[in-house]
């Protein structure tokens, strides 16, 4: 999901049944950008339509890492 999609979109995209869990060149899926672009509403929609909070990126980073390293505190609320 790119950093600047409405959460609407995104929550429609999902009940239409997009496919979750594409990586990018890094590893990284759509639950590590919403983390480190620390979009809440994101993320509370990609876990409740079943995306894995235990995936990991290339280099072993998990979404809470991911939260970690960009200083998106409020994503630990979460």
């Amino acid at each position: 999901m790119l950093h600047d999609t409405r959460s609407n979109c995104a929550e429609r995209l999902l009940f239409d049944h997009s496919v979750l869990g594409i990586r990018d060149d890094q590893g990284l899926q759509e639950i590590h950008q919403a983390c480190k672009f620390g979009r809440v509403q994101h993320l509370q929609y990609l876990i409740s339509y079943g995306a894995d909070i235990d995936a990991v990126t290339k280099n072993g980073n998990s979404p809470l890492h991911i939260c970690g390293y960009m200083n998106q505190v409020r994503i630990f609320m979460v």
